[in-house]
């Protein structure tokens, strides 16, 4: 069996077509869950790229994010801080993104997909 191996673009693709199943309103309703204020159509969109590749078992990367958004990796760096900030992401830390140049991985934080899950605690 001779299985040609998929083009970089071929790739991408796939990764927007599972960004596309994930549905807008369970990330922006998660993040309200979180108790996010101002959650704007970006910072959802940057989520579902996010979940996209992590369902895909790919290290989530900025650049990665700034292909499948078509954004520039400086507009994403804040806005992806920003969401390690309010428990959506966790920055990874380790020998990976130590040295310059190297792009930072980020994982979805462990609270984020509990709720997106619907498992969070009741009162």
């Amino acid at each position: 069996m001779n299985e040609t191996p998929i083009t970089e673009m071929q790739a991408i693709e796939i990764l927007r077509n599972i960004m596309n199943q994930i549905p807008h309103h369970k990330v922006y309703f998660t993040m309200k869950e979180l108790k996010l204020r101002r959650i704007r159509t970006e910072t959802v969109d940057m989520m579902r790229a996010c979940l996209a590749i992590h369902h895909s078992g790919l290290p989530i990367t900025t650049e990665l994010i700034s292909i499948l958004l078509g954004k520039t990796r400086g507009y994403l760096a804040g806005s992806l801080h920003g969401l390690g900030d309010k428990q959506c992401l966790t920055l990874k830390r380790g020998e990976s993104s130590k040295g310059r140049g190297d792009p930072c991985q980020w994982l979805i934080n462990p609270l984020f997909i509990k709720y997106y899950n619907g498992e969070k605690d009741e009162p």
